[in-house]
């Protein structure tokens, strides 16, 4: 079998790069472990890019790599900040005013809370009547959650 001298210097190249790369590692962490006794057990707080630059870099190592070289926060913290970003991006909020049904207007619910103080006798279904009557479309639940919520609800 005949070795190719490139192939040769490819490897010793790879594992000289290997070894620097391992030794830098060492360094870092033992830097690290030295900065915590510095501190103590003083909280670190980041602000919100610091945690999202050590979140991303937590998650390509993963939380056995984490936790032997990771000195100033736990695994678990990291791997939990990397979560919050997740949900985050995948949240929906936005675009969630977009969608259901509308709310009503301030005029409704002034409408619903005039009509229950002006006639004690009327139930939710006799509001809801007389704003169909008024060319207002509002069903009988909503007329009682405005009353609910206001306190004036009466037997519906």
């Amino acid at each position: 079998m005949k070795i190719k001298p490139m192939a040769i210097v490819l490897t010793m190249l790879a594992g000289w790069i290997n070894r620097q790369q391992t030794e830098i590692i060492e360094y870092l962490v033992g830097e690290n472990k030295i900065l915590r006794e510095k501190i103590g057990n003083k909280r670190i707080i980041l602000n919100k890019n610091q945690k999202r630059r050590l979140a991303v870099l937590g998650k390509k190592l993963g939380r056995k790599l984490l936790g032997q070289v990771c000195s100033a926060f736990s695994p678990d913290t990291i791997l939990r900040w990397n979560r919050e970003l997740v949900c985050q991006k995948y949240d929906g909020s936005k675009n969630r005013s977009k969608y259901g049904r509308p709310k009503i207007s301030d005029e409704i619910k002034q409408l619903i809370l005039d009509m229950a103080e002006e006639c004690r006798h009327f139930g939710c279904k006799k509001i809801t009547d007389y704003l169909k009557y008024l060319g207002y479309k509002v069903s009988r639940s909503t007329v009682r959650r405005v009353l609910i919520e206001h306190g004036s609800l009466v037997a519906c």
